[in-house]
């Protein structure tokens, strides 16, 4: 989830209505500004005594570099609007029990950051639901107890800042209780390509690929079909079943429309290579001067793994 501090919604309301017409926005995989896109843990659910690497895709302009970047985590975070605060302080998170190995809330000031998973994993099962019930702290209703499917949640924060915008996004980090229970890698993600006269061309982070203006060009991602790995988990019955990932992609482009915004896997019901597959229209010149454009694909799966890949293209006459 993302904050943006721009203008309240009641000030964006109050000038919609005055100036009596409906507000144009730009669809979601639309790249013109600030953006953080994806937040990445390695491993995506640590273990206890693992570190997990944090690391963040971010879009912005040649001309607002970002100034600097903030994370931390919680292991209970308020709401948006309040500005995501931590709902228990780090002396009561220690004096529940959770271990000397707990790290601070605050994460440092790095492109990347490292949390260590210092939390006592009995603490963490007894504040899971509904074996926690009753317990923590009096600011935390027992009735919000998380449920530990996968891991107990804590929240990560990342705060992201150009001279001229601020950006705010939370993720959720599942921390195992058990070591042998719920490991989970992240997808690889191996390139995009271009099909052009029947050949799929790699897409670069130098643009070598020349696409048409105003035509549906077919885009690929690869990412192979062990990334939708297999696990122990619920049936749509919510019955315990060895189960495989969902695969979600997000095609995130500086201009021109995709067919789809996002596209999904789902075994037995959407084949991966449909879900790896998009149509991308490059805009007229009139629409978009400039002669190359940037395509990143972020893609997902259902227990938080996170991988992403991005290049660039040149743009041509239209046929």
């Amino acid at each position: 989830m993302t904050v943006r501090k721009r203008f309240s919604g009641a000030v964006l309301l109050a000038a919609v209505f005055a100036c009596g017409c409906g507000a144009d926005f730009d669809p979601y995989n639309r790249l013109g500004g600030l953006r953080v896109l994806a937040v990445r843990s390695e491993p995506p659910a640590p273990a206890p005594g693992e570190t997990a690497k944090l690391s963040a895709l971010v879009y912005t302009t040649d001309k607002d570099p970002v100034v600097s970047m903030a994370w931390s985590w919680c292991p209970f975070a308020g709401s948006a609007n309040d500005g995501y605060p931590c709902l228990l302080t780090e002396a009561e998170l220690r004096t529940m029990g959770a271990g000397d190995m707990v790290p601070a809330y605050d994460l440092g000031r790095e492109a990347e950051a490292s949390f260590l998973h210092g939390v006592d994993p009995q603490v963490l099962k007894a504040l899971c639901a509904p074996a926690g019930m009753g317990m923590g702290p009096s600011a935390i209703s027992a009735a919000f107890l998380p449920s530990c499917d996968g891991g107990f949640p804590v929240t990560v924060k990342l705060v992201v800042k150009t001279a001229k915008d601020t950006v705010t996004t939370v993720r959720t980090l599942k921390l195992r209780v058990d070591p042998d229970k719920d490991a989970n890698a992240n997808p690889t993600v191996d390139g995009i390509t271009a099909t052009l006269a029947g050949a799929e061309r790699p897409v670069t982070e130098t643009p070598e690929v020349t696409l048409p203006r105003n035509v549906d060009t077919v885009v690929k991602v690869a990412v192979p079909e062990a990334a939708a790995e297999r696990y122990m988990g619920k049936d749509d019955n919510g019955q315990p079943a060895m189960v495989r990932e969902r695969i979600f992609v997000t095609w995130f482009v500086e201009a021109g429309e995709t067919r789809s915004e996002r596209t999904s896997f789902i075994d037995g019901v959407v084949a991966l290579p449909d879900a790896l597959s998009n149509k991308w229209k490059p805009p007229l010149t009139k629409q978009y001067a400039r002669d190359t454009l940037k395509i990143i694909v972020v893609v997902r799966d259902d227990r938080g793994g996170v991988a992403w890949t991005g290049g660039a293209v040149r743009l041509g006459a239209v046929k």
